[in-house]
């Protein structure tokens, strides 16, 4: 028997009383009366099986990137990087952030692929250039918006960036603007945007990892970007491009996504091989020409993708499996609280796609009100071989305020004499 339950009624009021002065709607009184703080309570499910090591990457010697990085899309994990924060030029490159905000609109539903975009006098212009990348719009308009997305992603064309730049964000000034702003919310934090095309710009960096982010942040917001970044070749005004990243129709990986050239190389490479998606970008790679540079880069890219895909998977983590529907919860106006998941169920594994990690969930005990939809409440890990190979938010499902006066006092008076009373932590 419990001490709580063994004293008398009438001894149980007398405490109650006392404790009006002493606790009632203190803040963390609860937590302050068991220690000062909160502990977890735990539970393990679904053994698993064993994954293997890390396999080594591709030897540096073999590579001719100033840096690079491999990521998994689905969970986010690098899987291989080398100086992925050295800031270094990011040449057309940039022009992944032009077509991920002209994605965006699309998906606000302000335009379509069809819409048809007027072109501004400075893009026309850019378009008279020699020496550089263009679409080829001078005297052409208006261009449907999938054309000129073509342009700019397989032709690299300069001036299908200004014309897009112009269009959405009403001046290049503006537009660059909004693209330093999504850098921001996407965690680019070595990277600074001056122009929409890439050119050359005092200022104007990123790097290996920033740019593995912002793929990432397009194939998420638009699966069906292979449409414009797959192309072989794309044709317009009777003036073909074709695809300045070389590994498109060559490697069955390869589905996008873009590259770049000033003085070196640059080239994001994605790919998916059944339920893997990867990407690989370098970034630096010399060449004599630039032809040869592009070459070396794909080079490099197609070297990474193929060690990814050969020894890195996805598999899929059932956190409910761990994860209770609800909890005891105290203080509150409610006794329970429902849980959420707030992550990808998705964890990247070493070795087979067989692998069934482990899962292990952490939650706040004891969890005392007030709550807010989504704070979280505890943590759900996937674990192969002991290692922690995912992790996601246990959050709260639903709002709940603190309980009246009387009932905030009797949980924490049984908390205090109680201790922590044990969370249930399986369905």
């Amino acid at each position: 028997m419990r001490l709580w339950e063994a004293v008398t009624p009438g001894w149980r009021r007398s405490v109650a009383g006392a404790w009006v002065v002493l606790v009632a709607f203190l803040p963390g009184a609860a937590a302050a009366a068991s220690g000062g703080a909160s502990s977890t309570v735990s539970s393990t499910a679904a053994a698993g099986t064993a994954a293997g090591g890390v396999p080594t990457p591709p030897s540096l010697a073999s590579l001719q990137a100033a840096s690079l990085e491999v990521m998994d899309v689905r969970t986010g994990q690098v899987l291989d990087a080398v100086n992925p924060n050295l800031e270094m030029e990011p040449a057309s490159l940039v022009k992944m952030m032009t077509f991920l905000l002209s994605v965006k609109a699309m998906q606000s539903g302000n335009v379509s692929a069809s819409t048809m975009i007027p072109i501004s006098r400075t893009a026309q212009l850019q378009s008279t250039v020699r020496g550089t990348s263009e679409m080829y719009i001078d005297g052409i308009s208006p261009i449907s918006l999938s054309n000129l997305l073509k342009g700019l992603m397989v032709s690299s064309g300069n001036d299908a960036a200004i014309a897009l730049a112009d269009y959405f964000g009403g001046t290049q000034a503006e537009f660059v603007s909004e693209m330093n702003q999504e850098a921001q919310k996407l965690g680019m934090t070595h990277t600074v945007f001056v122009n929409p095309d890439g050119l050359t710009a005092t200022g104007q960096y990123s790097s290996a990892g920033d740019m593995a982010l912002l793929a990432r942040a397009i194939w998420q917001a638009d699966p069906s970007y292979a449409d414009y970044t797959a192309l072989p070749s794309f044709t317009w005004d009777h003036i073909t491009a074709y695809n300045y990243n070389k590994l498109i129709g060559v490697d069955s990986y390869v589905n996008g996504m873009k590259s770049g050239y000033l003085t070196s190389a640059d080239l994001v490479a994605t790919g998916t091989d059944g339920n893997d998606q990867m990407i690989a970008v370098v970034m630096g790679v010399s060449g004599v020409t630039e032809g040869a540079a592009l070459n070396r880069a794909a080079q490099d890219d197609e070297l990474l993708l193929d060690w990814a895909f050969a020894n890195f998977h996805d598999v899929q983590a059932n956190w409910n499996k761990a994860v209770p529907s609800e909890v005891r919860l105290w203080e509150g106006r409610t006794s329970t609280e429902k849980l959420s998941i707030d992550g990808t169920s998705w964890v990247t594994v070493t070795g087979s796609s067989a692998v069934t990690p482990t899962l292990k969930v952490s939650i706040t005990n004891p969890l005392v009100a007030p709550l807010t939809k989504g704070e979280p409440v505890g943590t759900v890990k996937a674990l192969v071989d002991g290692k922690v190979v995912g992790t996601a938010t246990v959050t709260a499902a639903a709002a709940v305020p603190r309980g009246g006066f009387l009932h905030v006092l009797w949980d924490k008076l049984y908390l205090t004499l109680d201790g922590h009373p044990r969370q249930a932590v399986a369905n």
